[in-house]
C-alpha cells in the first residue's frame, strides 16, 4: 500500500486519505483530507475578516487601527447603549464579532460604532437620531 507524509499533521497516512489530483507527482494533494479540510476553514476565515476590513476602509475610510480607536473612546461599548456585546443578529442568530459602524447615509460622516440593536432601531426610525 501507497502511503505518504502529510505536511500539516506529519502523519504517514495511505494515499486513500489524499483527495485526487492527477496534476501531482503521486496523483493525490499534497496535504491529508483532514489537514485541506482544516486549511480551507483557516483560509475562509481570514479572507472573510479580511475582506470585512477592506469594505469598511473603501465605505467609511476607517481602518482596525480607527475602529479601536473609536472603541476605545466609546468606554468599549456601543455609542448609544453602552452594551459591551455587539448583540445577536436576527437572521442568522450568531453573535456580530464586531459593531457597526453608524454612519449619515446623507454624507457619509461616521458617527460611532453601534450594537446590533441599536443599528436596527435606527434603521427603523430612519436614521433620525433625535
Amino acid at each position: 500500500m501507497d502511503c505518504k507524509r502529510c505536511p500539516g499533521c506529519s502523519c504517514i497516512k495511505p494515499l486513500t486519505e489524499y483527495y485526487r489530483n492527477a496534476g501531482r507527482r503521486q496523483g493525490v494533494e499534497t496535504y491529508c483530507k483532514e489537514c485541506t479540510k482544516q486549511r480551507a476553514r483557516e483560509h475562509s476565515r481570514l479572507r472573510t475578516s479580511y475582506s470585512g476590513w477592506l469594505r469598511r476602509r473603501r465605505r467609511y475610510g476607517i481602518d482596525i487601527e480607527t475602529y479601536d480607536r473609536m472603541l476605545a473612546e466609546q468606554g468599549g461599548g456601543c455609542a448609544i447603549c453602552g452594551a459591551t456585546s455587539p448583540g445577536r443578529r436576527a437572521n442568522t442568530g450568531r453573535v456580530s464579532e464586531r459593531f457597526h459602524v453608524d454612519h449619515d447615509h446623507q454624507t457619509g460622516v461616521v458617527r460611532g460604532l453601534l450594537c446590533h440593536q441599536c443599528n436596527m432601531v435606527l434603521g427603523f426610525v430612519d436614521d433620525d437620531i433625535k
